[in-house]
This record gives structure tokens, C-alpha cells and sequence, in this order.
């Protein structure tokens, strides 16, 4: 998915795409008509809280865009973003859905791997953030995904 405009219009009336049920429809819609093992890329430049975020640090399921894809199915994320002196594209998350259980049982251990390390690492430095409502967002997500698929995992 690219070239996302942050706003469209209908009619006379103006939306913003980012969180917009046409967002949520549109992730829905090619959730379900992505087989396991295949990739999707999806642009965020679209989007400053997903950008801002994976700035800060936030890992990609944690940021709003990265959730609506992992609410979907998808259980891998990369974040492709490289300064390269202009060259490098607009950035994205790379996703995959799950190939089998078994890899969906390794990919979700990983991220909560992930989420856990940013519970304590963004509750020790949150005051130290200059983008407080979005560290704060994505520690609630973080916190949601914990108490919900990971604290029943041995988490190194």
C-alpha cells in the first residue's frame, strides 16, 4: 500500500485517512485476502503517530498503524526506514501473517519479547519523552498485549 494521502475527500467533506474506518476497513479487507506467508508493505508516511513513534523508538506492533495490522493477523513487522540521502522511498512496515502455528507461537513469544522490554523501558524514560500522548498510547497498547497473550510465555 502506497501513496496513501493523509486526507481525502468525499463530496464536500474532508477526512483524515490515519484511524479512519475506511483505514481499519481497508487493513480488514486485505487481511483476509492475504494468505499465511505472504507480505504486505504499508506506507506510513501518512501517519505521525506511527512515525513519530518508531522514532522514539516504539516498537511496530505497538504503534497505532502496527496494531490495526497485528488486530488483523499479522504477527511479523519490519520497520523500513533508512536514511539515504533521499534514495531510500517513503518509509513502511513490512508484515507477514503467520505461516503455521507453530511460527505464529514464535513470532508472538518474540513480540512480547519486545513489548515487555518497552513496558519497563518507557515507564522508567517516560518522563523524558518529548511526545508524551504518543509513548503513552503505545504503553497502553503494550499493556494490553502483555496482560492479554504474554503473561502466561517465559519471557527472558
Amino acid at each position: 500500500m502506497f501513496s496513501i494521502t493523509p486526507r481525502f475527500k468525499l463530496g464536500d467533506r474532508e477526512f483524515d485517512f490515519a484511524g479512519s474506518t475506511l483505514e481499519k476497513e481497508l487493513v480488514n479487507c486485505l487481511s483476509k485476502n492475504i494468505a499465511p506467508g505472504e507480505t504486505l508493505f504499508f506506507e506510513y508516511i501518512y501517519d505521525f503517530e506511527t512515525w513519530k513513534a518508531l522514532e522514539l523508538g516504539v516498537p511496530p506492533h505497538l504503534t497505532r498503524l502496527g496494531y490495526l495490522l497485528f488486530s488483523n493477523g499479522f504477527t511479523w513487522f519490519k520497520d523500513w526506514y533508512y536514511a539515504e540521502g533521499f534514495m531510500e522511498g517513503n518509509p513502511k512496515l513490512q508484515v507477514e501473517k503467520p505461516l503455521s502455528e507453530e511460527v505464529k507461537t514464535r513470532h508472538i513469544r518474540e513480540l512480547c519479547i519486545e513489548t515487555s522490554n518497552f513496558i519497563v523501558n518507557a515507564k522508567r524514560k517516560q518522563s523524558d519523552y518529548s511526545y508524551h500522548e504518543i509513548i503513552n498510547k503505545a504503553y497502553q497498547r503494550a499493556e494490553f498485549i502483555y496482560e492479554s497473550l504474554c503473561q502466561g510465555l517465559y519471557i527472558k
